[in-house]
């Protein structure tokens, strides 16, 4: 939304583009968001995948539009590209994690690594990765894109998903458009 709005060139983007400009670098400035460790009851996994699916690729791409659109000193873009890597090495998921489920009744077991939560991360890394020009985060995307499509069947299910029953429609579908937030990512990259 943001993003687009700074393309628009009117006195209203502009004020626009410059409120987010002031978020972005008060943001990095203080390191924020910073990991909840006060909460006894905190999910560490589901704050790594509302930073990883809804907040990290959203402020990469509000960044890189500004950036591209000149809203940043040198010194500002250089803040902001060491806040986003740190984001994105902070609240990774271990995309290095030979673990397997273990889907008996089904007739499989696969890798952890080839599941959604970890498909969101890794298009966060990519994100990041693609905008400051980091080929090892950048990498994670396409590691995972290829560990993830290698669980697929011949009839194009991914078993990982479909294993979750009543959910396995919503499951393959979130994984689904991950996939293609992965592939437009490394589309855009060349």
């Amino acid at each position: 939304g943001l993003a687009s709005a700074c393309f628009a060139n009117s006195a209203s983007s502009n004020k626009t583009c410059e409120k987010a400009k002031e978020y972005l670098l008060t943001m990095a400035k203080n390191g924020l968001p910073k990991k909840e460790t006060t909460n006894p009851n905190r999910s560490e996994i589901a704050e790594k995948w509302t930073i990883n699916n809804r907040y990290l690729p959203q402020a990469t791409m509000l960044t890189a539009t500004l950036d591209y659109k000149g809203y940043f000193t040198s010194l500002e873009t250089q803040l902001l590209k060491k806040w986003l890597h740190s984001l994105a090495t902070s609240y990774r998921r271990n995309h290095f994690d030979t673990g397997r489920a273990k889907y008996s009744e089904l007739g499989h077991t696969l890798l952890w690594v080839a599941q959604n939560q970890y498909i969101s991360s890794a298009g966060a890394q990519m994100s990041v990765g693609s905008y400051i020009n980091d080929q090892k985060l950048f990498d994670v995307g396409a590691k995972q894109w290829r560990e993830t499509l290698s669980t697929m069947r011949n009839d194009g299910s991914l078993p990982f998903e479909t294993s979750r029953g009543s959910r396995a429609i919503s499951y393959t579908g979130t994984t689904l458009s991950e996939l293609m937030r992965l592939a437009e990512i490394a589309l855009s990259e060349g």
